[in-house]
């Protein structure tokens, strides 16, 4: 695995796309990322000429959490027992909507704390944060 997946700017791109992904509910090989970023996930020997800087990452992350708000927001008891595409981590059974976004959660808490780690190992202070520990009532970004 090349080194580059274990920074910073990499841990926080693979959170976005794999969120972005799952949000769209397609098939792996039917999703395209934003235009300025690379399908690099199935592929260790892809990988952007330079890494993505934090004013594009932030772009990603605003589009993403927009996308994510419009999707819970429209998310009905039955679209949330549809069964959907398979996934390699569902072995290649198909998955309901809701497993999917229950899994995203995790996937996105577990990375999410990977980030604040490597900030707090890098002398980042609390006070420096913009984390969210709750959602705010009504709040749209």
């Amino acid at each position: 695995m090349p080194a580059a997946f274990s920074e910073f700017w990499y841990i926080a791109y693979h959170t976005l796309f794999w969120l972005d992904l799952y949000l769209s509910g397609s098939p792996e090989e039917d999703f395209t990322p934003p235009a300025l970023f690379l399908w690099t996930e199935g592929n260790p020997a892809v990988s952007p000429e330079q890494p993505y800087t934090k004013e594009e990452l932030l772009t990603y992350l605003a589009a993403t959490r927009r996308t994510c708000h419009a999707t819970l927001f429209a998310l009905t008891d039955e679209r949330a027992h549809q069964t959907i595409s398979s996934y390699p981590w569902t072995g290649e059974q198909g998955v309901s909507i809701l497993e999917l976004h229950l899994y995203t959660m995790r996937h996105v808490q577990e990375h999410a704390a990977q980030l604040l780690l490597f900030l707090g190992q890098h002398g980042i202070p609390d006070e420096a944060l913009t984390t969210v520990a709750r959602a705010k009532h009504g709040h749209q970004t």
